[in-house]
């Protein structure tokens, strides 16, 4: 992650100022340009100009355009096209500029500016990369830091979930392995004709059917999940 691109949060009205098509559905001719603009080695300041969108997006849009990791949902689709692709990425959380977050490691004033948003995240546990073991634990919050994950670092006495996880993980940790923090970030999605984003996130109905759509998602694809 950028932080320069995540400092802040703003507002949807803010981001139009300097990006007037963040909201706009991206055109096919928008992705044939956006592709030859990459082909010829064209930098991502010229780009955002070019599409009067962000850095995030247009990064995002070019993941897309090369075979991102994605969810077909064409099983579950009814008439009428009853869930679009998702396309989406995992970020993982920092906890200083350019340093990864570990638990049990101490939320940081750094943390707490800039992921005091709602968020889809999830656990991920490993031992030499992200990707070597395959056992995460997907949850969701209405705020990621400080409150949500403060609950797993210091679980209160009825909190069964959080406990049973701080002690998972900290078993993991003493075989050798690491437990890293990440966040979803999606381009956007759609249901039937209507879309949602990333902002969309604030409704906590919208965060469950995610984080529930993702733990179907990673069980199929042979993942082991923590999730009970």
């Amino acid at each position: 992650m950028n932080s320069s691109d995540n400092d802040k949060t703003y507002s949807v009205d803010e981001i139009r100022k300097t990006h007037p098509k963040a909201y706009e559905k991206w055109s096919e001719y928008d992705d044939t340009l956006l592709l030859k603009m990459v082909q010829q080695g064209e930098d991502i300041d010229t780009l955002c100009a070019v599409f009067q969108r962000g850095r995030g997006a247009i990064r995002s849009r070019i993941r897309k355009l090369e075979e991102p990791e994605k969810i077909n949902y064409s099983e579950f689709s009814r008439a009428n096209h009853l869930l679009s692709e998702v396309l989406f990425d995992w970020i993982p959380i920092l906890q200083d500029e350019d340093e990864l977050y570990y638990f049990p490691n101490s939320l940081t004033p750094f943390m707490k500016r800039l992921y005091k948003s709602p968020a889809i995240y999830r656990w991920n546990v490993y031992k030499n990369t992200p990707t070597d073991e395959k056992i995460i634990y997907i949850g969701e919050g209405k705020q990621l830091i400080p409150d949500r994950i403060n609950g797993y670092l210091n679980p209160g006495p009825a909190q069964m979930t959080n406990k049973r996880l701080n002690t998972c993980f900290r078993e993991y940790i003493l075989d050798g392995y690491k437990v890293s923090l990440e966040i979803v970030r999606f381009d956007e999605m759609s249901v039937g004709d209507t879309i949602f984003t990333q902002i969309d996130l604030k409704n906590k109905h919208f965060r469950r059917f995610l984080e529930h759509m993702l733990i179907t998602y990673y069980e199929r694809k042979g993942y082991s999940l923590l999730n009970r």
